[in-house]
């Protein structure tokens, strides 16, 4: 019955044509960068985004998006991490997938500066260049996330450095320089993913000393998927499967159950320090310690709940509990954005207001009496949040 009457809240907003509804396209785009700093080295980078339509170069979706950096594994193509843009683009994130060191004998440090350099010159330079394609898309928030030998090419890319507000590994592999070294001067939250049957880097040699080592992170989590192997974060590489399949022990678990399982637990993590969205942080905690599926470890010193309420001056949304009608009191700001969740976090819909408007008010006559939560962002891309209870 709920989802019957979400759906008929979104045909009105259609009908209005306020709702925009996720998920997005997934469009892709090419940049040849040029680091001048590097004696301009290449960094060919491949890049997927939100997009009104599929396909290369199509038209970037309206907005702002979180931007993350990913570094491949030991000669395995870009392409092989397609599972990972399909998941998150869709969502709302731009994935740039550095296509560098690809070779035989890579140069893991130059690989890390890579990595850094591509976040810098799309979210600081294109994005701040008028009638550039990256113009004003990006919302100043970056992560850094790699496989294998990308994963350990993360900790250098972030190390020492506060260009990123999230690291995250998939059973990032020690490198040379050394990525448990690097990993000590990260203060950023950390996110390390490893297979427990990982022959191919295993966790005790590879993550655990990684994560062990980021004393620093302000917030680090450590997940440890039951019978997952190395390669199984991708899709299919010859490459990484014909090292898997020599190494032992051997994965017990399929593709498709591993790559879920990064799914579940990484989203919230994103959406958490890229998106400001906490909503589902409280739930994220009851899955670590209650899933069959993984094992975990967890330090983290922020107190993450603490950023679902918003009780700014220029923010103020009534009656509490509201019946029929929600009021938001925005004093002279204009919202262009209104995303609404239930209490586990799962997003419901959106509504947009392409100039802007002071004073929006939702129509909740038809959405189940519960708890919820709304985000706003104004015309000039300041945040707000805040909890709404229905009752009838």
């Amino acid at each position: 019955m709920f989802r019957n009457l979400l759906m008929f809240v979104s045909f009105l907003f259609l009908s209005a044509g306020l709702l925009s509804s996720q998920p997005y396209f997934i469009g892709k785009r090419t940049e040849n960068l040029s680091d001048p700093d590097r004696n301009n080295r290449a960094v060919p980078t491949e890049i997927y985004y939100p997009a009104l339509s599929a396909g290369n170069n199509a038209t970037i979706a309206a907005g702002n998006f979180p931007l993350i950096v990913f570094g491949h594994g030991f000669v395995m193509s870009y392409t092989a991490y397609e599972n990972i843009s399909d998941f998150l683009v869709p969502k709302g994130y731009i994935i740039a997938f550095a296509n560098t060191e690809n070779g035989l004998s890579p140069n893991h440090g130059a690989f890390g500066a890579d990595l850094s350099f591509i976040a810098r010159q799309l979210s600081e330079q294109l994005n701040s260049t008028s009638g550039n394609f990256w113009f004003e898309k990006f919302n100043g928030k970056k992560a850094v996330m790699g496989h294998s030998m990308g994963g350990g090419a993360s900790m250098l890319a972030a190390s020492g450095n506060s260009i990123f507000d999230l690291v995250v590994g998939l059973a990032p592999a020690e490198t040379n320089p050394s990525a448990s070294a690097a990993a000590a001067q990260i203060a950023a939250p950390m996110l390390v993913f490893a297979g427990s049957n990982d022959g191919v880097t295993p966790p005790p040699q590879h993550q655990l000393p990684i994560y062990n080592a980021a004393l620093n992170s302000v917030c680090r989590t450590y997940i440890s998927i039951t019978g997952g192997g190395h390669c199984f974060f991708a899709n299919s590489s010859f490459t990484c499967e014909l090292g898997e399949g020599a190494s032992n022990p051997q994965p017990t678990i399929n593709r498709a159950h591993q790559q879920q399982a990064f799914n579940d637990f990484s989203l919230v993590y994103l959406e958490t320090f890229l998106k400001q969205e906490s909503f589902g942080w409280s739930t994220y905690l009851d899955s670590l310690n209650n899933s069959s599926r993984i094992s975990f470890q967890q330090d983290c010193s922020l107190n993450i709940l603490s950023s679902n309420d918003n009780d700014g001056k220029n923010f103020r949304i009534y009656p509490q509990p509201a019946d029929e009608q929600l009021k938001i009191a925005t004093q002279g700001e204009k919202v262009k954005e209104i995303q609404v969740y239930n209490a586990s976090g799962q997003f419901l819909f959106l509504m947009r207001f392409p100039e802007g408007k002071e004073n929006p008010e939702l129509n909740t006559k038809e959405i189940a009496a519960g708890i919820y939560f709304l985000k706003a962002q104004t015309v000039n891309n300041n945040w707000f949040h805040s909890r709404f209870m229905i009752a009838r």
